[in-house]
């Protein structure tokens, strides 16, 4: 399990700025495997500016392969603002959850978060979909996949 929650961390640590076709094969190849049919409605519907209330608390899924097999882990993702209003984001995951504070930059439809982890550093590329999210990971040669939705 600590393999998974090592991956969980360097999956939400950081987000890589990505071009948006490889944004949207990540996400549709996710959805096209493993989603139910109200995710793979979600991932055709238009992208939600995250300008538009960013701000929020998100379920996540992040998924890898590994020489072991693929392996999903679950986190939150909490996006809000400072004093200046800049975004801020954290990855809270684990049994004691531990927070990941990530840099965060807006790329038109993509939020991109980065953070440095004992691998290197953690790009992760989110697309919001009204309540839904879509994206990908990367941290050196290792890439996943990230889907999620606004906690209720």
């Amino acid at each position: 399990m600590r393999h998974t929650s090592a991956l969980a961390t360097a999956a939400l640590a950081l987000v890589a700025l990505a071009s948006t076709a490889r944004a949207q094969a990540a996400g549709s190849t996710a959805n096209a495997t493993s989603a139910p049919s109200a995710a793979a409605a979600a991932a055709s519907a238009p992208a939600t500016p995250w300008s538009a209330k960013a701000a929020g608390t998100y379920d996540i899924t992040v998924s890898g392969t590994d020489g072991d097999g693929t392996h999903s882990e679950s986190a939150t993702l909490v996006i809000g603002t400072d004093s200046s209003g800049a975004l801020t984001a954290k990855v809270v995951e684990g049994p004691h959850d531990d927070e990941h504070p990530m840099t965060v930059e807006v790329n038109g439809d993509d939020l991109v978060m980065k953070s440095q982890t004992n691998n290197g550093v953690m790009t992760i590329t989110i697309r919001r979909r009204g309540d839904a999210l879509d994206g990908h990971w990367e941290i050196g040669m290792q890439q996943g996949t990230l889907t999620g939705k606004l906690h209720s």
